[in-house]
């Protein structure tokens, strides 16, 4: 009794601190359909977020766009976020990569709910720039 009282206050403790965390796998769509799921993770004091599931209706699944080793590759596995340094709450002064254009532009992520994490892509200073949200998968 004790054995499964003290399992479920363990389970429930780590449910709470993972839904409190922007580390998990987010979905990103586009028109209401779910392109690609996305992983974030944290490695070494940074944060990173790389493609894992491209869905089979997804328009850009290679960065046609890009530059340097990056050129015509699948977006499977490529870093579509990273360099994300903590300040506070929020993670900031990383970098984002647009698949479809090409373009790095700066980055800052913000968890909004345990369950929505806000993206924010810009050039030069955040003021100027665009703003989406992934959903998380798990």
């Amino acid at each position: 009794m004790i054995r499964t009282l003290i399992t479920f206050l363990v389970l429930g403790i780590s449910a709470s601190l993972m839904s409190q965390s922007v580390v998990g796998i987010w979905k990103n769509e586009k028109n209401k359909e779910v392109q690609s799921h996305i992983e974030v993770y944290e490695k070494d004091g940074h944060l990173y977020a790389k493609v894992i599931k491209l869905f089979p209706h997804t328009k850009v699944t290679h960065c046609h766009n890009c530059k340097d080793e990056l050129a015509g590759v699948n977006l499977l596995d490529v870093l579509i976020f990273y360099d994300l340094g903590k300040k506070g709450k929020k993670w900031a002064n990383g970098k984002i990569l647009d698949p479809e254009s090409g373009k790095v532009y700066g980055c800052n992520v913000e968890l909004k709910s345990s369950n929505r994490l806000k993206i924010r892509g810009y050039v030069g200073k955040p003021l100027f720039g665009k703003t989406f949200y992934w959903d998380r998968v798990l």
